[in-house]
């Protein structure tokens, strides 16, 4: 009560003024702020309460808007245009979408479905993988357990793409000729590249494709292979002979269901323990020794072979050349010098420079002959007899893969390297190979 007598007078105040006093909003909305006038003490201001969402929207339909103006206009007033999209009834968004969704697949469906480049590779790599794998799930996988010795490092992974079949290996292993040895079988690993007809191109054709051969040789005897390996190339001037664990290369046990007899392993293989981060730390010329290995071996058999004493040479002589050829094994100094003033008429008057060259040839060339076989006898002295004998005795056996697609039958030759020479069998034999047609052919048939 005492509020209202207080506010009241303040009230009729206002109210009785003649002017309406200046009036400022807030800054953040709301109802206007009065300011009172000079004297008159502030007393009760009714608060601003807004408006609910109902009585707002009442509001604005009591008064006329823009487009509801416009809409009273007469219809002489609009365009003919204008008219004609007002009648016309407007689509839906969402069965607009439907039309245009249906107008692209009807378009779509006569087109024929076109693949990119990228994807075609990427299908027929994948098809060449899965067929690859289902290849290589068909044949015994121990072969790859042997290194490929003289084999680069960036064609390692090239050796088994086709999926070889060594079946016939594995079984001379368990149950064949190589299964009760006396003494244990060394086995290593070469490789043969090849061009053959192998896959198909993108037309259908036949394709030929440089394939990447592997070839087992067993070594059977009653004595170890030596662990050395012979680099040589044409970049290097001499052969050099270096132990396997140079390389970090070795014989190892090769272990089957019946590895071992009497205790000791019956099969030894060549393995290379390098690991990757010790390969890529080698320097280009390191690397390049793994290229050009060969295993290595001492056959005293191969000593019995005569040593070459022909001389092949041409010398300039009197401002022509001369083309010298003798043995010095067999032919004379002076017969040399005769035939050769015989055959140039340039040389007369130049007997005794000819003789000087010839003698000087025939020289050198003994002196290669008598070095040649002061190293083969140091050679065999570091062999007991027994040692030599039953070096000579050692039976070469190499194994080409018996795929029947692609086929080796072409690629198969005895021939090993410069220091094991030829091989003693060569395996699968053509009856093997008959057999084989002939299981592929039944099986194709039933």
């Amino acid at each position: 009560k005492r509020y209202w007598e207080e506010a009241m007078p303040v009230v009729k105040a206002r109210a009785a003024r003649p002017t309406k006093p200046a009036t400022a909003s807030k800054p953040g909305g709301g109802p206007p702020v009065v300011k009172p006038a000079a004297g008159v003490r502030c007393g009760y201001v009714k608060p601003w309460s807004p408006k609910s969402r109902s009585a707002a929207k009442k509001d604005a339909a009591a008064k006329p808007s823009l487009q509801t103006a416009k809409a009273t206009k007469p219809a002489e007033a609009t365009k003919p245009a204008e008219a004609a999209k007002a009648t016309k009834p407007a689509k839906p968004a969402k069965a607009a979408k439907e039309a245009k969704a249906a107008k692209r697949t009807k378009a779509a469906a006569g087109a024929k479905p076109r693949k990119s480049v990228k994807r075609k590779r990427a299908e027929l790599e994948e098809e060449e993988e899965e067929e690859s794998n289902k290849r290589q799930r068909l044949f015994w996988r121990g072969w790859k357990e042997v290194f490929p010795i003289g084999t680069e490092w960036e064609q390692m992974d090239a050796v088994d793409v086709v999926g070889w079949d060594f079946e016939h290996l594995l079984e001379d292993m368990t149950d064949g000729e190589l299964s009760n040895r006396d003494h244990p079988v060394y086995f290593f690993c070469c490789t043969e590249p090849q061009m053959l007809p192998w896959g198909k191109t993108e037309s259908g054709e036949q394709a030929y494709t440089v394939v990447t051969i592997p070839c087992i040789v067993a070594v059977v005897g009653d004595i170890a292979p030596p662990a050395k390996l012979g680099i040589t190339s044409v970049m290097m001037d001499q052969e050099q002979i270096v132990d396997m664990s140079e390389l970090k290369i070795d014989w190892a046990p090769w272990l089957l269901d019946s590895g071992y007899k009497r205790g000791k392993p019956k099969f030894y293989r060549t393995v290379c323990v390098a690991r990757k981060r010790w390969l890529d730390a080698m320097s280009e010329e390191d690397r390049k020794r793994y290229d050009f290995s060969l295993p290595y071996i001492f056959l005293p058999k191969q000593l019995a072979e005569d040593i070459d004493s022909s001389v092949h040479k041409i010398e300039m002589i009197a401002g022509k050349t001369v083309d010298i050829q003798f043995d010095v094994s067999m032919d004379r100094v002076d017969d040399i010098v005769e035939e050769l003033m015989e055959d140039y008429e340039h040389l007369k008057g130049h007997e005794k420079e000819v003789h000087g060259i010839v003698k000087k040839l025939a020289l050198e060339q003994k002196d290669r002959v008598r070095q040649k076989k002061a190293e083969r006898a140091a050679k065999l002295a570091e062999y007991t007899p027994e040692q030599q004998k039953a070096l000579d005795n050692l039976q070469f056996i190499k194994y080409y893969p018996q795929n029947v697609t692609p086929d080796t039958t072409q690629c198969r030759v005895p021939f090993i390297n410069r220091y094991y020479g030829h091989a003693h069998a060569v395996k699968p034999s053509e009856v093997a190979k008959e057999r084989a047609l002939f299981d592929v052919a039944l099986e194709h048939h039933s």
